[in-house]
């Protein structure tokens, strides 16, 4: 558990799967909008995938229909693994 700011009974407490999730879904912006930049013509229309894994269960990746080049963290989705492996063997 991680703990930000000098005064403990106001400061903000995460978890490290938390924080590196965080980390993680910056990283994962910065090379969406890296990859989706126009001028670089490496994505059609803004179009492409970007994911990362986040731990040994669970990964974050890009929404259908999302750009690129302006990515939001709210187009991003958290997965787990267990339960997409599940459905791909039905």
């Amino acid at each position: 558990m991680l703990v930000f700011g000098g005064n403990l009974s106001k400061a903000i407490t995460i978890s490290a799967d938390s924080f590196m999730s965080a980390i993680l879904l910056n990283q994962l912006l910065d090379l969406s909008h890296q990859l989706g930049r126009e001028d670089r013509k490496l994505a059609i229309l803004g179009e492409g995938n970007t994911s990362a894994r986040v731990s040994a269960d669970r990964f974050l990746v890009k929404a259908s229909g999302s750009s690129l080049g302006t990515l939001q963290s709210a187009e991003v989705a958290k997965c787990r693994f267990d339960g997409l492996l599940r459905i791909s063997t039905e």
